[in-house]
């Protein structure tokens, strides 16, 4: 994680990582809203949303924020295979996402709700962001491959020039 100065490493990443997900959870939830007015007929209906909200935030919270975080205190002391342990949970983040998607979009097609629209859209944002990642990740590992590895570049620090 990088410095966010004076907040702190993981203050600042907890802090930009709760405005992120305030500003998608209320983009996804409300873009398009008279789409899903008849939903609203029942006002029981309106205090399920609000539940539904509050457990997706919770299990949001703990999954995309909260686990990271603690992850990068290294808690076990495990060194290289920590970063390891990152790499599967953003892999287990992707694979959560792309089965929330092939789920909310399979229930969109049999009856839309604003629900299964929310869900579709929060996965969508995360796979697009995932894939820039992905897309970043694969250009560095092939920048090293045809760099000559990072042991090239460091070479020329420890042998002077003639």
């Amino acid at each position: 994680m990088g410095s966010f100065g004076w907040l702190g490493d993981e203050i600042g990443f907890v802090l930009i990582m709760v405005l992120w997900t305030c500003t998608t959870v209320y983009l996804a939830w409300n873009v398009n809203k008279k789409a899903f007015e008849f939903e609203t007929e029942n006002p029981l209906k309106k205090s399920g949303n609000l539940g539904f909200l509050i457990c997706f935030g919770a299990i949001y919270s703990l999954l995309f924020i909260a686990l990271p975080v603690w992850l990068s205190q290294d808690p076990f002391n495990l060194d290289i295979v920590g970063e390891f342990i990152v790499v599967l949970l953003a892999l287990t983040i992707l694979i959560l996402l792309i089965f929330t998607y092939r789920i909310s979009k399979r229930e969109i097609l049999k009856k839309p709700t604003r629900r299964s629209v929310f869900l579709m859209r929060i996965s969508l944002i995360h796979l697009w962001f995932l894939g820039i990642l992905v897309s970043l990740a694969v250009l560095f590992i092939i920048s090293i491959i045809l760099g000559g590895g990072l042991a090239a570049n460091s070479i020329e620090i420890f042998i002077p020039k003639s």
